[in-house]
């Protein structure tokens, strides 16, 4: 699977993003699905089908490299994916144009840690760091042999 993070004439022009995913066992880690759910619930994809993430999983992988192109509205392109509150009485609707700082993100690690009842305080480094060990484990037991 991949998303295509442009426009169909964008893409002929090559100067688009376009992000490769490989599937991972556990849905609950896998970035695929997290962006394929925030693109649903923003109505992002161009085709008018695909109105949840079942139906984004159940198109058909094909082609010579096994993917799947996923094109976004011209009209969302320029919305950032990770966004700020809204201003919502409940805080649930994301802003429509104002991105999730990298403070505004920490802020929100560190109130996730404290609730689920981490020791530490939970933060981005947190992360960087355990896939750093997972990719050493991976790879030292391979140049090992």
């Amino acid at each position: 699977l991949f998303l295509n993070i442009c426009s169909e004439s964008e893409l002929t022009n090559h100067d688009s993003t376009i992000f490769f995913f490989t599937e991972v066992d556990n849905p609950m880690l896998c970035p695929i699905t997290h962006l394929v759910t925030l693109a649903v619930a923003d109505k992002a994809f161009e085709a008018p089908s695909l109105t949840t993430v079942e139906r984004v999983f159940e198109q058909k992988v094909s082609g010579p490299v096994m993917c799947t192109p996923l094109t976004w509205k011209q009209e969302i392109l320029k919305t950032p994916i990770f966004r700020q509150d809204g201003g919502a009485i409940d805080g649930v609707l994301p802003s429509p144009t104002l991105a999730l700082t990298y403070s505004q993100f920490g802020d929100r690690l560190k109130l996730l840690g404290l609730l689920i009842g981490l020791l530490a305080t939970l933060t981005a480094r947190c992360f960087r760091r355990n896939t750093a060990n997972v990719v050493d484990r991976k790879y030292s037991v391979i140049s090992n042999v």
